[in-house]
């Protein structure tokens, strides 16, 4: 299968799943991919209509204390996670009940914006013209990121139709080292996402693209 494979449009649901995964393999620092069980636990805060930014601010907070404690590196999956994430719902949503003011979208959505469209890189084929629809987004967090979710997957198909030769050779390798250090089998419904999601990866790689989410590194310049 080559990178043009990528399917449809993505849902708010995978959008979701995708800054989950880009923030929680960035703090773990380990690479590699989410395990079948990760995206359960994932799916589960996306039926308690846990915000991302709730999601994400406990992922580097528990993060932060495993540093500063001197915890020993050793795997840690979403599901090591759930505890601290649930507790920082709880204490949201405690607040918004009680009438105080909640954490809520502290985000600088349009400063993320603007810094993500810098992160295009000068030989991406018509820059201005992605860097225009980026910066046209509009909305909170949940519909920004979707929006970038949808437009990333649009200049990757972009992108794919213009390379030469079959990429998807060096996508089926990673799958495979990815699968051998997971160890464990996959359904074909997970095994195509998986592909998918490298497929992204290798694209990325090749053109020195940021990942289009707001809680990327490179979105991350001018709002800290």
């Amino acid at each position: 299968m080559s990178a043009t494979g990528l399917g449809l449009e993505e849902s708010p649901e995978q959008a979701y799943f995708k800054a989950i995964e880009l923030a929680f393999l960035r703090l773990r620092d380990s690479g590699g991919m989410l395990t079948p069980a990760d995206w359960q636990v994932a799916r589960g805060w996306f039926a308690q209509q846990i915000p991302l930014e709730v999601v994400i601010r406990a992922l580097e907070e528990l993060f932060e204390r495993r540093r500063q404690s001197g915890a020993k590196k050793r795997y840690v999956g979403l599901r090591f996670c759930a505890p601290a994430v649930e507790a920082a719902w709880e204490e949201v949503s405690s607040l918004e009940a009680s009438g105080r003011v909640a954490p809520g979208e502290e985000l600088d959505v349009r400063a993320r914006q603007r810094a993500l469209a810098r992160a295009l890189p000068a030989a991406l084929p018509e820059r201005e013209r992605w860097a225009a629809a980026l910066l046209a987004l509009e909305g909170g967090i949940a519909q920004v990121e979707a929006g970038l979710a949808e437009l990333e997957l649009r200049l990757h198909q972009e992108l794919a139709s213009r390379e030469e030769g079959d990429p998807g050779a060096e996508v089926e390798r990673r799958l495979e080292q990815a699968l051998a250090r997971l160890g464990s089998r996959l359904s074909a419904p997970e095994l195509e996402q998986a592909r998918q999601r490298l497929a992204r990866q290798a694209l990325r790689e090749r053109w020195g693209l940021p990942t289009l989410s707001l809680f990327a590194p490179e979105a991350e310049t001018d709002s800290g």
